[in-house]
């Protein structure tokens, strides 16, 4: 889950949801607890969007879900 933080944000920094589901794949490709792939997220999302463009905040949850 996310807010429109990361989707809502004037180009060319704004991610759509192809990038943004490309973004998410990418985090979640490398095993991990649910607080790595946040982290990695993170990361990849203030690559992209840089904090002095923003102008929303940004919040996401992840849920590791065991077999």
């Amino acid at each position: 889950m996310y807010t429109d933080g990361i989707t809502d944000v004037r180009p060319p920094f704004g991610l759509d949801q192809r990038a943004l589901n490309s973004t998410i794949s990418l985090a979640a490709a490398t095993p991990g607890t649910a607080e790595s792939v946040a982290d990695r997220l993170g990361e990849a999302v203030t690559e992209i969007l840089p904090l002095p463009e923003r102008g929303d905040d940004v919040a996401l949850v992840v849920l590791r879900i065991a077999g």
